[in-house]
């Protein structure tokens, strides 16, 4: 199944099937009470990543989203990535959009397809559509950081144990 990928600023109608139910259910109920995500999911601040935010298409069906967040690396304070992860990351992009920073870099926040959109490469797809934005607004670096499917269910499992 291979996806037609768009972006929120090109496709605004799809806005709403990225959110639907069936694919909601593809993220961990935990990860949609973070209150960190409203400086990113917000409606009104969603708006501001349109060219960030993309939906895949398959025979006329949302089946997968991607959303990434821009933000400016190798300023001061921020030589490393953030030890607070997906949250602080979140932080940086919205604290400069509201500074008027020039975001360098850009981070990926989530890709999720439905189950009948997996395993033929459409993971990859949104990935390179990321990277496309990030390369068509001259951002010198993209991350991606990962999670694993599972490790929620077993959270006070140590992750070296869990990766083993």
């Amino acid at each position: 199944m291979g996806l037609e990928i768009f972006s929120l600023r090109e496709r605004p109608d799809l806005r709403p099937l990225i959110f639907s139910p069936e694919l909601d259910s593809v993220w961990p109920e935990f990860m949609r009470h973070d209150p960190v995500a409203h400086l990113y999911f917000a409606p009104s601040i969603l708006d501001l990543y349109l060219d960030h935010a993309f939906a895949g298409v398959a025979g006329g069906k949302v089946v997968a989203r991607a959303f990434s967040v821009p933000f400016a690396f190798h300023v001061d304070g921020r030589a490393e990535l953030p030890d607070g992860g997906w949250d602080e990351v979140i932080r940086w992009g919205y604290d400069d959009r509201m500074m008027g920073r020039a975001p360098n870099a850009l981070s990926a926040l989530e890709i999720s397809l439905l189950p009948e959109a997996r395993g033929g490469g459409n993971s990859r797809a949104l990935l390179e559509a990321m990277k496309a934005s990030a390369r068509a607004r001259g951002f010198t670096e993209m991350f991606a950081p990962v999670r694993l499917n599972q490790k929620h269910l077993h959270p006070f499992m140590r992750m070296r144990d869990y990766i083993d």
